[in-house]
């Protein structure tokens, strides 16, 4: 494998995978054009997408991996190379994940957690905090599975979990131990709020002013530290992708779930979203689960829905008329013992548990119940 690039750490990143010879890094471009039958990293800031383009022509037998930072991103250009066979790095990707696309691209297989699953949100109010906080209350009471809620956005989220204001402090006050990879898992409880034995939540960036600093990296460097201690961790990434914690919690999960309603303003919200943001991210892999489902024969019907976003659909959540009196009272919609809320959440915990090898008491319906309602409009 050869490396031009400045980024030294790449270069120890892929030697401690044990799966490539780093034959040279932060290599003279120019020195490219003579390889042949090599693995290749490049990067943008040292060599234009023009020069590879060329060197790709001139030795088709080299796998080319180009990065491109965040300013020199173009949708045009990428469709070029990927013409060319030329894999593409996407901008705001840690060294972690540059490491685990490229080792999957060539062995078909990752170095990624296997216990990760995402949520995020369409558009603001489509619900993911509440669903989140149901979805990983649900699995805990439900199987002996040890479950992290994980609060990865600019809001602490601890409308429905925290009523009494308890001890716990968040993520904002762990940045920095995380960073420097000094954070001891007892640390990181004592940030938690300790629901009991086996269920933690780590409420989000309470302070607005503090969020910015935050980089990508702090997800995957926070998961490396805990992830041994967890059958499952459910992210909560919010539904702003100018947050850098989104953004690193949808690139550490290979699970992403896009939380949506069947209102039509989320989906021309999210259509600006997904065509300046998550293209040029090339984060585009979600199952799409529609909140809030109503069976009214004004709205389209949650298949409709999964059509419109372009994406598999995964299930329903029935809406709930307690959501309201829910953030009134600061505790999830379980409390209230909506059967149909409940039936529909038992659904995704399935989907999810299923995804994970965890063993769950589901109490999804098989007779003819609310999903069917919602598959068929009256």
């Amino acid at each position: 494998m050869i490396i031009a690039s400045n980024d030294l750490a790449l270069n120890e990143a892929f030697g401690d995978t044990q799966k490539f010879v780093i034959e040279a890094s932060n290599t003279d471009v120019d020195s490219l054009e003579s390889v042949e039958d090599k693995l290749i990293l490049v990067s943008d800031r040292n060599c234009n997408h023009n020069q590879i383009i060329e060197f790709s022509g001139q030795n088709p037998n080299n796998l080319y991996f180009y990065m491109i930072s965040n300013e020199n991103y173009k949708a045009t250009m990428v469709s070029t190379l990927k013409a060319h066979n030329i894999e593409v790095i996407p901008p705001k990707m840690t060294v972690e994940q540059i490491v685990n696309l490229v080792i999957n691209k060539v062995y078909k297989t990752t170095l990624a957690s296997d216990k990760i699953v995402c949520f995020f949100g369409a558009d603001s109010d489509v619900g993911v905090t509440m669903l989140t906080d149901c979805l990983a209350q649900y699995i805990s009471e439900n199987s002996e599975a040890r479950v992290l809620n994980l609060k990865a956005n600019y809001q602490k989220s601890d409308y429905y979990t925290n009523a009494h204001k308890n001890h716990a402090i968040g993520l904002e006050h762990l940045r920095v131990k995380i960073a420097n990879n000094i954070l001891s898992y007892d640390e990181f409880v004592d940030a938690c709020h300790c629901v009991d034995d086996t269920y933690h939540i780590l409420y989000g960036v309470g302070d607005l002013m503090t969020f910015r600093e935050f980089n990508v990296e702090i997800v995957s460097e926070l998961i490396n530290i805990v992830n041994d201690y967890y059958d499952l961790i459910i992210i909560d990434a919010g539904t702003n992708l100018d947050c850098p914690l989104a953004v690193s919690s949808l690139r550490s999960s290979d699970f992403n779930f896009l939380i949506t309603t069947q209102g039509r303003i989320a989906l021309e919200n999210f259509k600006l979203v997904k065509n300046q943001w998550l293209n040029r991210l090339d984060i585009n892999d979600f199952n799409l689960v529609v909140n809030k489902a109503k069976n009214n024969s004004y709205l389209q019907t949650p298949l409709e829905v999964a059509n419109d976003y372009g994406y598999d659909y995964s299930c329903s959540i029935a809406y709930s008329e307690h959501g309201e009196q829910a953030e009134q009272d600061g505790r999830t919609l379980l409390s209230f013992n909506d059967d149909d809320f409940n039936t529909s959440l038992g659904m995704l915990s399935s989907i999810v548990c299923s995804h994970y090898g965890i063993d769950i008491e589901s109490e999804v319906e098989t007779k003819t119940g609310i999903f069917q309602k919602m598959f068929n409009k009256s």
